[in-house]
């Protein structure tokens, strides 16, 4: 019964080395969070025109660091402010008109595992003839005058976790499986949209094909713009390191400028209405116990368009998000 000295260690690495490796190597793939709630300067590595209305601005994080933003989560951007001192900004009373910086909220696009943090900015530009003399704050200093390789305070994560992982959402103070998701985006509420596709692609890429079966394995986006040149390129929903996934994504983007002018709000109300009701019907699966909808996008979208239609249409899942 004599024991080899370098038994006892050795069956001590190997448990380890298995337990490393039935774990699917989880503790090397648990990489550290940089954002904080304090600002942090991140340096703008790449901008790029998406559209008329979209500019995409990716910022740089320190080795070994990643976003570790989930979906639902947001982070703030700590920019100059151009309208202090002006008392007036669009033709209206400026409430920001003391402090020297201001901030903008943004859903990231990237990942929770990304090594980098990727925004898409809606910008909205000096438009005199529509009553918008001076522009947007925030977005016209991110789109025109933030350079590549200059850095911008930047705080995170602010709100709270929507996306809890292998296809459960917090809906209320209740979790929902889901195997189906279904999201419907107005306008810049496109990018939570995005940021949950890309955190269920990885975690589906990061699981054993035995354990598939457990995440979501399709998404159904409805997306409705005011311009048709204001949807997204199909590549920012199949990008290249994402194209084999087990995960698709349909895609049908609406744009109400399609419908008849009219000077009428109710006019226009039922033409949206009709609108997107006629997308979700062509898009959208059936209602099913195992199928969440996301609605994501200003609050008037949410509440007075889109909800009421979902409900009509039988769909008891929905997850909003402003």
């Amino acid at each position: 019964k004599n024991i080899v000295p370098w038994a006892v260690p050795a069956v001590w690495l190997s448990w380890a080395l298995l337990s490393w490796l039935i774990r699917g190597q989880s503790v090397e793939k648990r990489a550290r969070r940089y954002l904080e709630n304090r600002p942090k300067n991140l340096e703008l590595m790449h901008k790029e025109k998406v559209n008329d209305s979209l500019v995409w601005l990716r910022f740089a994080l320190p080795d070994g660091y990643t976003t570790g933003l989930t979906a639902g989560q947001h982070i703030r951007v700590h920019a100059p402010n151009a309208s202090q001192g002006h008392t007036t900004w669009n033709g209206r009373a400026n409430l920001e008109h003391v402090p020297s910086t201001l901030s903008r909220s943004y859903t990231p696009v990237s990942a929770p595992d990304a090594t980098t943090l990727d925004l898409l900015v809606k910008v909205y530009p000096a438009r005199p003839d529509l009553g918008f003399p001076d522009g947007g704050r925030g977005s016209t200093y991110l789109a025109d005058s933030l350079e590549v390789g200059a850095q911008i305070p930047i705080s995170g994560p602010h709100g709270y976790k929507v996306y809890n992982g292998e296809g459960i959402f917090l809906l209320g103070q209740s979790r929902k499986k889901a195997h189906r998701v279904c999201a419907l985006a107005g306008g810049s509420g496109i990018t939570p949209a995005l940021s949950i596709l890309r955190e269920m692609r990885a975690e589906l890429k990061a699981a054993s094909k035995a354990q598939r079966e457990n995440f979501v394995q399709e998404m159904f986006i409805v997306h409705m713009t005011q311009q048709a040149e204001e949807a997204l390129p199909k590549s920012w929903y199949e990008p290249t390191d994402e194209v084999d996934s087990a995960l698709a994504c349909r895609v049908k983007d609406i744009s109400t400028s399609t419908l008849p002018a009219t000077a009428k709000p109710e006019a226009r109300t039922a033409g949206r209405r009709a609108l997107l009701q006629s997308a979700i019907s062509d898009t959208f699966p059936a209602p099913a116990d195992d199928l969440v909808v996301l609605v994501c996008g200003p609050q008037a979208f949410v509440s007075e368009l889109s909800q009421p239609i979902l409900k009509e249409l039988g769909y008891q899942h929905i997850l909003t998000m402003w």
